[in-house]
């Protein structure tokens, strides 16, 4: 906010005037002693009224405002307006600011920090770790799926003895109809990779004999189920006319073989569980992830198609 003073021209006229009418009344004013008598009071007082009246109009004339004309000087005072108050968020921000930090924040504040960095370590190898064994289950298909393709088409002789007692032998077999199946955790591509099994049946050329005493016919039932040997006669009707002494049937000649690798992601390794592999029986073990190698998968693979009689050495020796 600022105050204008303007100074114009004609405030020197008004002022040589108002210097000529004084000088006037100082001339009137000497006149001679012998002139007294005639001077009337009266007129005195009207003529210094009127110059009073005369001096005032003037005056009053000097004060109105005019537009400041050419050659006028205009003086600008500038005023400083008073402060305002800071916005009330900000003197907030500063009270909070200026409040002393209570020291049990503090604490919580510098726990709850590390509390989340070592959560997020936990989450870090967390996620390492899956990935291996995502990546392991990952070989593993990547080797089954062209390995059955290959080999049902060539269908080669398995030279391998499965003795189920002294009177039922699987002999003399042939590859038939290998099968992968496999599963993620979820829909989505990224989803992480549950299992990946395969099944193969080894067919004899002829069903297989079966000949148990009567009083072993329920532990029968039992392990034929199992090994997932199926029977072509009804165990059940024969074992309810029992017209022999012994128990006598035919086993289907497709004897089943089956591997199921598994991702173990709590542990962070792979489930292996196997079934008529090296004889009847089941097994289960486990292995790291770095351990399914393309090596070992082509040791399996030779194994399977009888092409090799051992195990590879990792899952022969691995504790059942």
């Amino acid at each position: 906010m600022g105050l204008q003073l303007q100074w114009w021209p004609g405030f020197n006229k008004f002022e040589s005037d108002m210097t000529k009418s004084t000088e006037k009344m100082t001339q009137e004013s000497t006149l001679d002693p012998s002139s007294f008598a005639q001077f009337d009071m009266v007129e005195f007082e009207q003529r210094l009224a009127g110059a009073d009246r005369e001096f005032h109009e003037k005056l009053k004339l000097s004060v109105m405002y005019k537009e400041p004309a050419q050659g006028t000087v205009t003086l600008n005072f500038n005023i400083p307006e008073a402060p305002q108050s800071a916005p009330k968020k900000i003197q907030k921000h500063v009270t909070e600011q200026a409040s002393p930090q209570s020291n049990l924040l503090a604490s919580l504040a510098l726990e709850a920090q590390k509390s989340q960095q070592n959560k997020n370590t936990v989450n870090l190898e967390k996620e390492v770790s899956d990935s291996r064994v995502h990546d392991a289950l990952e070989r593993v298909l990547a080797f089954f799926l062209p390995f059955i393709q290959h080999v049902n088409t060539v269908e080669p002789a398995i030279n391998r003895t499965y003795r189920l007692d002294a009177h039922s032998v699987f002999t003399n077999l042939k590859w038939q109809g290998a099968l992968v199946d496999t599963r993620k955790n979820g829909l989505n591509d990224s989803a992480l990779r549950s299992y990946v099994a395969f099944s193969v049946n080894l067919l004899s050329p002829d069903p297989v004999l079966l000949k148990r005493p009567w009083a072993q016919f329920e532990a029968l039932v039992k392990e034929l189920n199992h090994f997932k040997i199926s029977t072509l006669d009804d165990l059940h009707a024969i074992h309810k006319r029992q017209k022999h002494e012994w128990l006598e049937a035919r086993l289907d000649p497709a004897l089943p073989v089956q591997i199921l690798f598994r991702g173990n992601y709590a542990l962070g390794k792979i489930d292996v569980l196997t079934r008529n592999l090296e004889d009847f029986g089941q097994t289960a073990f486990r292995l790291q992830p770095a351990e399914i190698s393309p090596a070992l998968l082509d040791e399996l693979g030779m194994f399977l198609i009888a092409r090799s009689d051992n195990l590879p050495a990792l899952i022969r020796d691995t504790p059942k």
